[in-house]
């Protein structure tokens, strides 16, 4: 939701009908009494496939886009919708591993404004979003549907039949939205159970898990618990991890992502595999071919070792400070940029032990942190820092010095999606 998802650059009428929308303002103003009317007139296209859904603070992308790889490997055409998108808006709806095209893009939209004016009802940005990916989708073997926000009154909880539900983690964001204890931000991404749909459910604290059982209970839904009905470890002098099902080994894996964190989530996306009855042999070569960006992706720009993290919450930034700090065993920089709505200054705290200096960042949106705020809580640390604001050429220029020192980029999706597309700015294949 926001700036980053903008069609500015796109030219075609449904493209200039979505332009039109207003953007997400941060407000907790959600129903789903239009877009029900909607898909019903529509015939229901979010349930003409089979589907997973999937909510959490942390981890969707990464289970999203690993479970539809695995996915391909029993179906011919898979679809996942993921919010917010990186680079490119086409992002958000991906097609056998490939974004969707300008065309097929500004044709959905062109359907759905039709329908929203011949209901004459107004949808939102992204339930429009929401809508487009559910006509993309319908005709195909499988979606795979993120939550964009809560769980409970998000446009994608209009799915009806999902074959599953995943709770990927539960921790404290947009907290004036979702509730300000992780009791109340549970009950929402809950939200998302159905009615005898089992849910899998990521490493969570008891008193969020406790909660999403209760709600599982009452919606006749069996409930899989990782680290109690299924189970990761690492495999250290293999580099590979073993995921075990009620206390049985089942299959032995190269993480096909970075950090401990995703390996937790890989397991969630490898029990609804095995719940769903997908060989180990297919499993595995789903797991080894795909591609997520800006999920700890490394690689050299111009001699610079660069470490590219879109962790935009406390829960993210704590799992990517982990990983920083086990494998980088001097200071490196960090370069950041969040938004206001963020609980920014937690964030700063967590990565400043590691930084040796700091770049100042804003992402590219009318709730970024403002600049002198940001400057201020910084100047309270001693550290060397550098303010680019929005000069994101000035930033990569940067990156040229102090080629021997790694760097450290993260903080809002805004942030990093602008920044890899000048960096890396090749058409993303998911697999």
């Amino acid at each position: 939701m926001g700036q980053i998802d903008s069609f500015k650059n796109k030219i075609g009428k449904g493209f200039d009908y979505i332009n039109s929308l207003a953007l997400w303002g941060g407000k907790g103003d959600f129903n789903l009494e239009v877009i029900s009317k909607i898909v019903k007139d529509l015939d229901n296209p979010q349930d003409k496939p089979k589907s997973i859904h999937i909510a959490g603070t942390n981890g969707k992308g990464s289970v999203l886009v690993s479970i539809a790889s695995i996915l391909s490997e029993i179906s011919k055409n898979i679809g996942f919708n993921v919010s917010p998108n990186l680079q490119e808006v086409n992002e958000r709806f991906v097609i056998n591993g490939k974004s969707i095209s300008d065309t097929e893009l500004d044709k959905l939209a062109l359907v759905v404004k039709k329908h929203v004016e011949l209901a004459n009802v107004k949808l939102s940005y992204w339930e429009t979003m929401a809508v487009i990916a559910f006509l993309a989708f319908k005709d195909l073997d499988w979606g795979v549907f993120e939550v964009g926000l809560g769980g409970r009154l998000d446009a994608t909880n209009v799915l009806t039949k999902p074959e599953a539900s995943i709770i990927t983690s539960i921790s404290y964001d947009h907290t004036h939205i979702l509730g300000n204890t992780l009791e109340k931000i549970a009950f929402e991404k809950a939200g998302i159970i159905k009615e005898g749909v089992p849910v899998f459910v990521g490493e969570v604290s008891n008193e969020a898990l406790k909660v999403i059982l209760d709600v599982a209970k009452a919606k006749n839904s069996s409930a899989f618990v990782l680290n109690r009905d299924f189970k990761i470890q690492m495999i250290s002098d293999k580099g590979k991890a073993l995921f075990s099902w009620e206390g049985k080994d089942l299959l032995e894996f190269t993480p096909p992502l970075k950090g401990i964190h995703q390996v937790k989530n890989i397991a969630l996306s490898i029990a609804v595999a095995c719940y769903l009855g997908i060989s180990k042999e297919k499993i595995n070569t789903g797991l080894n071919k795909f591609f997520w960006p800006g999920r700890i992706e490394e690689f050299n720009y111009k001699g610079r070792r660069v470490i590219l993290d879109c962790a935009h919450n406390i829960g993210g930034i704590k799992a990517l400070s982990n990983y920083v700090n086990n494998k980088y065993d001097s200071k490196i920089e960090v370069a950041f940029g969040a938004l206001e709505t963020k609980n920014w200054k937690e964030m700063i705290t967590t990565l400043i032990p590691k930084a040796r200096a700091w770049h100042i960042l804003s992402p590219d949106s009318h709730r970024k942190l403002k600049i002198k705020d940001y400057e201020d809580y910084i100047s309270s640390f001693d550290i060397r820092s550098f303010v680019w604001d929005k000069d994101y050429s000035g930033f990569i220029r940067s990156l040229e010095d102090n080629k021997d020192i790694p760097i450290l980029i993260c903080g809002s999706m805004y942030l990093i999606g602008a920044l890899r597309r000048m960096i890396k700015p090749e058409k993303i294949i998911f697999w």
